[in-house]
């Protein structure tokens, strides 16, 4: 049985079943965990000097929710030493992005707390005394910048842009930001040197004394039905027609949708998104110079509707799970439009599954954040009868290829192009890992996933160690990679490709489309480096990749003259991919958003790791290469990664040649395969062989040539010299040193 209480909130059903909806007055659901917000502001109020303390949701910017919290104070608080008090007292998911100290909370008449008259955490800054103000117009510009990717919250001259909530995807954002204003060409590298606003603004003075970067003018194409394929586009074009109908370019998502369904308003939604990304218009065909981009000005868009309500409820999920595999294994013509599908599954009347799958041809996964974005404006919007709230496109993905193909005369190219030529020099030899069959002429494209799933504790402790390395969680599971790959296939020089956003212009940020670029990653990895300096030696290359981002993959392989070879990918073999996705808007509406996670059965390398950050674990997979690798291979490859990982941040200092790879029950039965001692009855190897010659005397003890002796006459030849040792006074312990052909006369 159930205890309500006054305030709380509840629905019958026919059934006559009563549904717990929640308290009516100020809980808090953010990102699909119900907070009490009295729990954390007792945490606070009982931190010195907080007098008072208030914990809301502010959404100062559309679909983005942030956790607020407002504290009196006299005096100034310590906002580290707060942070550190919640996180060993509270839940991640419970911790405010945001702290606002005032002296003291507006109330009422009544003396409640006046929430309308709370300030913006941009409006109230922070307390007197510790912010230090930008001094100059360029400070000025680098803290608005900050505070416009960050969501509202400006910070001082002396704080860290990854302290207050940035990570690598804000970053690159908040560097595209500035180049776009100042007329720039500052590499990522820069905001991880220089993270406040005062060495930023430093380091942007010391760029713009070598004069202003051209600016990339990206101009709309006169004819908007026809584009050239970006260079990304056009690998993936050609590894299509080598194998056609295959999954590996497949990029499924399923999206549970709990709440009551307006089924016209997000069709309504979903057909906008389409008309307003020309990408989901575009098919891929054949002209006279190759194929090309045909964009279609409108496109009949359906939504199916699968109900799967006729199944008994225990049914239901497995039912959808076959459906949503089927699906997935739909191939598609790239010279027909649309190059997705979608289709709608009802489990419930508040239950549904939006499926949605594109080519990888026409789609990133930054495309499916803007997909989240959008579907979280149109469908409210289209459910109150208002109109479309977004803003038309600056360009377009036909306007960004032909933009590339003619940056690639550039001189930018070139530059990059030897920064790359110089680190892949002499290639090392290709990934070698223990497989279970010999590889095929020619990869098929068959693979599947290892699931992994890092809990909120092991997120904790992966940020804390990127802290503590200047690193960030990326960065941590990638060093991670590296010394597995390591450690089971004993290679010390190694490569592994990872994607970059190639969204470096602000006016793509709002564009779906192919725009992820592949890097290739070349480390040195030494097995007595401890684990920590392997993290630095990662951070080290992987900001001085990204500082050239721009060079296409397969323009790459190709400057480098790499040998063809069908049974494998070139160049890198593992891939690692890491993704934050804890900005991505998870209420459309009144629709409550879950990830369901689904994945096409394929892989286009050997061993593919990959990570998307929730708000509370590490949801990932290890994709392999299905023709060389048995799914119990790839599932130890799985168990080796999650205990290095374990040793590794457990003891960071550890050598990577003796971080722990097995796990802790395979260890044990390793142990007791291995418990095989007994006792010796003799304790000296002459006792054991004098006991050998009398049980068998005449058996043949060696061989060597044409000589054989028997244990016999062996053991007449060993007592002669021991007799012949004694004579001249050599007794135990006594050192005889042996000057002799190796023969009978050394073994004796």
């Amino acid at each position: 049985a159930r205890l309500y209480r006054t305030g709380d909130r509840g629905r019958w059903h026919p059934d006559g079943s009563l549904e717990h909806l929640g308290r009516a007055d100020f809980q808090i659901k953010l990102r699909g965990f119900r907070i009490e917000p009295g729990e954390i502001e007792a945490q606070l109020a009982g931190h010195p000097p907080v007098t008072q303390a208030l914990v809301m949701v502010r959404e100062d910017r559309p679909g983005d929710a942030r956790l607020v919290a407002y504290l009196a104070s006299e005096t100034p608080v310590d906002e580290a030493a707060l942070r550190h008090r919640l996180r060993e007292r509270l839940p991640e998911y419970m911790l405010p992005q945001h702290f606002v100290v005032l002296a003291a909370l507006p109330l009422l008449p009544n003396g409640k707390i006046d929430r309308a008259r709370l300030p913006a955490p941009l409006a109230a800054g922070v307390p007197a005394g510790t912010r230090v103000a930008p001094r100059d117009e360029l400070e000025r510009q680098v803290a608005q910048a900050m505070a416009a990717v960050l969501g509202g919250l400006e910070p001082g001259l002396d704080d860290d842009f990854f302290e207050h909530g940035g990570h690598s995807l804000l970053a690159a954002q908040l560097t595209a930001r500035l180049n776009r204003e100042l007329g720039l060409a500052l590499p990522l590298r820069t905001l991880f040197e220089a993270p406040t606003v005062a060495r930023l603004a430093a380091a942007i003075r010391a760029a713009s004394a070598s004069g202003p970067s051209a600016p990339r003018n990206m101009a709309r194409l006169a004819d908007r039905e026809r584009a050239p394929l970006s260079l990304m586009q056009q690998r993936v074009w050609y590894l299509e027609q080598l194998q056609p109908g295959g999954v590996n370019y497949h990029t499924p998502s399923a999206h549970r949708l709990r709440g009551p369904l307006n089924l016209a308003a997000f069709g309504q939604a979903f057909r906008t998104v389409v008309q307003r990304q020309p990408v989901l218009r575009t098919a891929i065909e054949s002209g006279e110079a190759g194929p090309l981009q045909r964009i279609h000005a409108t496109l009949e868009v359906e939504l199916p509707l699968e109900d799967l309500g006729g199944l008994p409820a225990s049914e239901r999920e497995a039912w959808l799970m076959r459906r949503l595999d089927a699906l997935i294994a739909e191939p598609f013509d790239l010279s027909t439009a649309p190059l997705f599908h979608a289709q709608m599954f009802r489990l419930a009347d508040e239950d549904h599954v939006f499926f949605f799958m594109t080519h990888h041809i026409i789609w990133d996964g930054w495309s499916f954040d803007l997909l989240y974005q959008e579907m979280a404006a149109l469908y409210p919007a289209f459910c109150a009868g208002q109109p479309d709230p977004l803003p038309p496109l600056a360009v377009e993905y036909g306007d960004f290829a032909a933009w590339q193909r003619q940056w690639m005369q550039g001189e930018e190219l070139a530059r990059q192009l030897d920064h790359w030529l110089s680190r892949l020099r002499n290639p090392p030899e290709p990934l070698e890992l223990p497989a279970d069959r010999a590889r095929p002429a020619r990869m098929s494209g068959a693979g599947a996933t290892e699931w992994i799933t890092l809990s909120n504790g092991r997120l904790r402790a992966v940020r804390a160690l990127a802290h503590q390395a200047g690193a960030t969680p990326f960065m941590v599971l990638l060093a991670a990679y590296y010394a597995l790959l390591h450690r089971l296939g004993g290679q010390r020089d190694l490569i592994v490709a990872t994607p970059v956003r190639g969204r470096d212009a602000v006016e793509l940020e709002t564009v779906m489309g192919f725009f992820v670029n592949a890097l290739p990653l070349r480390l040195a990895v030494d097995p007595q480096a401890g684990f920590l300096e392997i993290l630095r030696a990662v951070r080290t290359m992987v900001l001085d990749a990204f500082a050239c981002p721009d060079v296409p993959f397969e323009h790459l392989v190709k400057a480098l003259r790499l040998p063809r070879d069908e049974s494998r990918p070139p160049l890198a073999q593992a891939m690692f991919s890491y993704q934050d996705v804890r900005g991505r808007a998870l209420a459309w509406g009144e629709l409550r958003h879950e990830h369901l996670p689904v994945f096409q059965r394929g892989s286009a390398y050997d061993l593919g790791l990959w990570f998307i950050e929730q708000e509370q674990q590490l949801l990932g997979g290890l994709s392999f290469n299905a023709d060389i690798f048995e799914p119990s291979t790839a599932a130890r490859f799985r168990r080796g990664y999650e205990t290095l990982l374990e040793g590794a941040l457990a003891d960071p200092r550890q050598p990577i040649a003796q971080l722990p790879l097995l796990p802790a029950d395979e260890l044990a039965q390793l142990r007791r395969w291995n418990a095989t001692a007994a006792a010796i009855p003799v304790p000296t190897m002459h006792g054991a062989f004098e006991r050998q010659a009398a049980a068998t005397p005449e058996r043949i003890a060696l061989r060597l040539g044409s000589v054989t002796l028997s244990y016999r006459a062996l053991d007449e030849r060993a007592n002669r010299i021991a007799h012949g040792l004694i004579a001249h006074g050599v007794g135990p312990g006594a050192l005889v040193g042996i000057a002799l052909e190796r023969g009978p006369d050394m073994l004796a």
